[in-house]
């Protein structure tokens, strides 16, 4: 009984983050996992590591300005090493053409290098 009620309300309030409006969901397939990054709409965001059946969510803040996102750490489960990310259009070849779609960068607060992308697949701005 001692570990049923706070594993119960742990579930809830994961649940109930990661239920709220979305701003803008980006994500990325590897290996034997998901990378998504989840910004809503009230300034927080759930960034997501899966792995086979385990997943590890991490909370934080952000804020924005135009394309650029400011998170409120650099390092996210060794995963995010960096606090900025900015919203850019990227040229995509497929079978039919190239095609234009939005990407979460993450890019080195200092140098601006690019650390990685997420692409981009919900966008309620």
């Amino acid at each position: 009984m001692v570990l049923v009620i706070p594993s119960l309300v742990l579930g809830w309030k994961i649940h109930y983050d990661y239920t709220k409006p979305s701003l803008i969901v980006a994500g990325i397939k590897v290996d034997l996992g998901n990378l998504k990054m989840d910004l809503k709409k009230d300034g927080t965001f759930v960034f997501t590591n899966t792995f086979f059946i385990a997943a590890n969510y991490n909370y934080g803040m952000y804020s924005i300005s135009g394309d650029t996102i400011i998170l409120d750490r650099a390092e996210i489960d060794n995963v995010i090493h960096s606090n900025k990310m900015v919203l850019k259009e990227k040229e995509v070849e497929y079978k039919d053409g190239f095609h234009k779609e939005l990407y979460l960068v993450e890019l080195n607060a200092k140098t601006n290098d690019i650390y990685g992308d997420y692409k981009v697949v919900e966008d309620n701005r």
